[in-house]
């Protein structure tokens, strides 16, 4: 039989159900002049959407100043958020954020380590005390230090938590720290207490940003504007001490995975430069180095609510943060992103228990509220169909496609072909409006994944199905791995049908993938690097390979 590939451009592992398929967290005192001259350029870039993200990803240089975009600080009922300043296209990058301190930690230096029951997301919710609609329970709730992604998860870092002696470190680092940036931000950091006196004070983005190449070590020439962002009130600045600083840093520490398609195409545009090739193409063949995973304190980022159902993607490299408006969004809509990582894309219960665990606290978004209006007794099916694919299926398809077992590919293969039309019975009997069931499907992710890979090892792709993955990932959590993976599979396979030149197909599959891309990293990703990314993830060094006969 023809040799059927799925490929995974994301070098960090990851779990399609239970299959190893690699797929694809004081004082202020600068020159006048310098901190206005800074904030005004971050002023125009934000007004005026001015920042070149095709030379960020590119360039040798690491990304030193941060970058405030059409987003502003507000207090929501629930604490600190962030919510847009003005409407919102998908793909406008928001946010630019560098770290206030930063550990990173090689793949080899991880390598052996024991995953951690907990998820590094954790902290930055932790960091807010709680979710969007939770109730008030949730904010004493105590931080359990780092957690599993985008991000081992998709936003950053799931094989990782952060340690004790990581938290001392950057501490030490907070506590040695000259940047004015850093001692202004200081002053808003959650450190437990929820102060009246430092809740009440929201923080000014844009001031802030300006303040990224100062430093504190000269009071003279400080701007009006500097002064009052350090200390809004000189009555409530908070007093520095060491506990205090590793209160904020127990609770605002991240964990995030460099993403390693950047990280792949900035190696391969400098072996193109060392060997004198005229473009990032004719270095796509060099080798590629492995993530580093980066444990550090992204003050911006720390503001983003969680949301299951999120409005942004958040992307690390080299040490900053990006984040990228995913979907289309209202002004001011309170902007969010997904703590869950994978999880995003399993049943209500299931995320529910996932988000207890990392920060003690319920998510009340659309989505949820919305799933759990679901009857019970569908809700009870849609769990018992994904744990029966997490814990049978997804296992003895690993089994029988390593021992090529073709009678028992079939058979689950068949399986999961009668699980999926009992949900579409259950859909009809229950009624479900559309966008509930545009939700619920997400939900049973795994299990049309798992259909997917079943009908490859039986030597026959379902362009249908992965055209299903990819608008389900696009729906719930656009912009992830997930969203990028199955769109380029299915792009793969219609372009594999000559028919699909000459009706449409192919050209509406590209225009899929490439708003998958977008999403992720923003909309002025141009043509030829979305192409030379797409290039990149077809290297056989960047792919695990399954084939099937």
């Amino acid at each position: 039989m023809a040799h059927r590939h799925f490929r995974s451009t994301n070098c960090a592992n990851r779990s399609l159900g239970q299959l190893n398929i690699r797929q694809p967290h004081f004082s202020i005192a600068v020159a006048a002049a310098r901190q206005q001259q800074h904030r005004a350029a971050v002023l125009t870039q934000a007004v005026n959407g001015q920042i070149d993200i095709n030379q960020i990803y590119t360039s040798s240089d690491s990304v030193t100043n941060p970058y405030v975009g059409p987003v502003k600080a507000v207090r929501l009922k629930v604490g600190l958020g962030l919510e847009s300043s003005r409407s919102l296209q998908a793909g406008e990058v928001l946010l630019l954020s560098t770290p206030l301190a930063l550990i990173s930690h090689s793949a080899e230096e991880l390598a052996g380590a024991t995953p951690p029951p907990a998820a590094a997301a954790a902290a930055a919710a932790s960091s807010q005390g709680v979710i969007p609609g939770e109730d008030d329970a949730g904010d004493d709730a105590e931080d359990d230090g780092a957690a599993d992604d985008e991000s081992g998860y998709d936003e950053g870092g799931q094989q990782y938590e952060a340690t004790d002696t990581d938290i001392d470190q950057l501490a030490e680092q907070l506590a040695g720290s000259s940047s004015a940036r850093t001692r202004a931000w200081l002053q808003f950091l959650d450190d437990g207490s929820l102060e009246p006196s430092r809740t009440s004070q929201l923080p000014d983005l844009l001031t802030l940003a300006a303040l990224s190449s100062s430093s504190s070590s000269s009071s003279e020439g400080a701007s009006p504007a500097a002064a009052a962002v350090a200390a809004p009130d000189s009555s409530s600045s908070r007093q520095l001490d060491d506990n205090t600083l590793l209160d904020i840093t127990d609770l605002n520490v991240q964990v995030l995975v460099e993403d390693d398609a950047l990280l792949g195409l900035n190696a391969a545009a400098a072996a193109a430069a060392a060997a004198g090739g005229s473009s990032v193409d004719d270095g796509l063949a060099a080798g590629f180095e492995e993530p580093k995973t980066l444990v550090g304190i992204w003050p911006e980022l720390n503001l983003l609510q969680h949301s299951c159902s999120p409005n942004t993607s958040v992307v690390a490299h080299k040490s900053a943060a990006i984040v990228t408006a995913s979907r289309g969004v209202a002004k001011q809509a309170a902007l969010s992103r997904n703590l869950l990582g994978a999880n995003l894309l399993a049943p209500l219960g299931e995320r529910r228990a996932a988000l207890q665990e990392m920060t003690g606290s319920t998510c009340m978004c659309l989505r949820c509220r919305d799933e759990e209006r679901t009857d019970r007794n569908f809700q009870q099916l849609m769990a018992e169909i994904h744990e029966a694919c997490i814990q049978q299926v997804g296992p003895d398809l690993e089994q029988a496609v390593e021992v090529d077992d073709e009678a028992a590919m079939e058979g689950l293969r068949d399986q999961l072909a009668a699980y999926c039309e009992v949900v579409d019975a259950a859909f009809s009997k229950f009624a479900v409006k559309q966008q509930t069931q545009i939700w619920l499907q997400a939900s049973l992710f795994k299990l049309y994944e798992l259909t997917a890979i079943a009908s490859a090892a039986c030597g026959a792709v379902d362009a249908r199905l992965l055209e299903l993955l990819a608008a389900l990932a696009g729906e719930v959590c656009p912009g992830s791995s997930e969203h990028i993976f199955w769109a380029r599979q299915y792009r793969n396979e219609i372009a594999s049908d000559e028919e699909a030149y000459f009706d449409g197909a192919l050209r509406q599959a590209e225009k899929t993938l490439l708003g998958a891309y977008q999403a992720r990293y923003g909309k002025g990703l141009s043509r030829g690097l979305y192409k030379q990314l797409d290039a990149q993830a077809q290297q056989p060094e960047l792919e695990l390979e399954f084939e099937y006969e």
